[in-house]
């Protein structure tokens, strides 16, 4: 990637068309290997311009960002601004944060070549315990590096299984 590849307009993947594989060291997109942190111009420049949030620091002496790229249904955490330290595709449910896309992801997204769905309905539930009520809050495994999360979209689900795709929100890598 030279300097002025930087300042491009036109995302260099074809984003109408990508197919995501997460695997045990890189996220493979449309065949580019990114691998987890990363710089945020090298996300900008696979995927164009990106919006951006900041949150204000409020624990640490650094501001947060999120940059979310609506269109194609990702979106991605910094602490600083510049280096990334998770991806999330957005799968299903509505868009419940300031930085959730506005678009779901509507291109392919596997794990190790499998269906993300197969393999995060058989992960590993985790669940929130408040006031003698225990709540499925989300779907964990370990691939490699990663650490894979996928949020539930309706608290209702008591038993923490997921059985339809539209029963996970999202897919969240981030190192583990």
């Amino acid at each position: 990637m030279g300097f002025f590849d930087l300042f491009r307009k036109k995302p260099a993947l074809d984003t109408d068309r990508l197919v995501i594989n997460i695997t045990e060291n890189s996220v493979d997109v449309n065949g580019t290997h990114i691998a987890l942190p990363c710089n945020i111009d090298s996300l900008k420049y696979l995927f164009g311009h990106a919006r951006q949030t900041v949150h204000p620091a409020r624990f640490t002496p650094e501001k947060n960002y999120n940059y979310t790229w609506d269109k194609i249904g990702l979106y991605c955490y910094s602490k600083g601004g510049s280096i990334v330290h998770n991806i999330s595709v957005r799968m299903n449910g509505e868009p419940d944060l300031s930085y959730s896309p506005s678009s779901l992801f509507s291109g392919l997204c596997t794990i190790n070549g499998e269906n993300w769905f197969d393999v995060m309905k058989t992960a590993e539930t985790e669940w929130l315990e408040d006031e003698g009520f225990r709540v499925p809050v989300f779907k964990r495994t370990t691939i490699g590096k990663y650490s894979l999360i996928s949020e539930f979209t309706n608290e209702d689900i008591s038993d923490g299984t997921a059985g339809i795709p539209e029963d996970l929100k999202n897919i969240e890598i981030e190192i583990h």
